[in-house]
């Protein structure tokens, strides 16, 4: 695997995504507030309370992810500052809300890079390598995913994963490793509803297992979409 042309293309991402932020510095932080605002409000009462209060879409993974991020903020507040976290982030909020983008920008880029090593398991194509990075960025609304706080970015990764691991099992399908997407894709709901579609095809991928009767088939689907919504319930409780 060339590892080094997908690490390369990773750094990219992460660079290009993120440049015109840091070229305007914290002042620039909040060049956009909806949903960044919501969202991000949303980790600091978890923080805080351990509750979610904004569950429109729903977000859950996004924001519990945001939470643990921002452990090297809440350590500095702690033993630093010297000041509880939620006060600082009163006083500090372009610092909080610019280490949270360029966390953005470093997961974008960690998703490119599972990304694009699922899609050379799939093609072993150096040139497929290159068009699949060049095509994301003909998404308009891509490269803001790397600079806004929105679930898209993880939406990406959990995606990234999923495509991972059907490349490594698509020859070889079984049933764990159906339940083991469908588990993802509950997961990628969980952090938003426009990942749905990943359940029907984690789902369709049971009757390409061999040598398995239909009504074992057919079995083994509701059981994959049972995996699916428990994990969204679970992630979303």
């Amino acid at each position: 695997m060339p590892l080094s042309k997908i690490l390369l293309f990773s750094l990219l991402t992460a660079i290009v995504t993120i440049l015109p932020l840091i070229l305007r510095g914290p002042a620039g932080t909040f060049y956009t507030i909806d949903p960044d605002v919501q969202y991000l409000s949303n980790s600091f009462s978890f923080i805080e309370k351990g509750l979610i209060q904004y569950d429109v879409h729903p977000g859950t993974p996004t924001i519990i992810l945001h939470s643990w991020a921002m452990m090297p903020l809440r350590i500095y507040a702690k033993l630093v500052a010297r000041t509880p976290f939620i006060t600082w982030v009163m006083f500090n909020a372009n610092a909080a809300y610019f280490y949270v983008r360029i966390f953005q920008a470093l997961w974008l880029g960690i998703s490119m890079g599972i990304f694009l090593m699922a899609i050379y398991k799939l093609n072993k194509s150096i040139l497929g390598l290159t068009v699949a990075w060049l095509s994301m960025f003909c998404l308009t609304v891509f490269p803001y995913f790397g600079s806004t706080i929105v679930p898209e970015t993880t939406s990406f990764f959990l995606a990234a994963v999923w495509l991972w691991f059907f490349a490594r099992s698509y020859k070889a399908s079984s049933f764990p490793s159906c339940f083991l997407l469908s588990a993802i894709a509950g997961l990628a709901v969980a952090n938003k509803f426009s990942n749905l579609t990943l359940v029907p095809m984690s789902t369709l991928l049971v009757w390409f297992v061999p040598k398995v009767k239909a009504k074992q088939k057919l079995l083994n689907s509701g059981l994959t979409l049972f995996v699916s919504a428990a994990t969204f319930l679970l992630a979303t409780w």
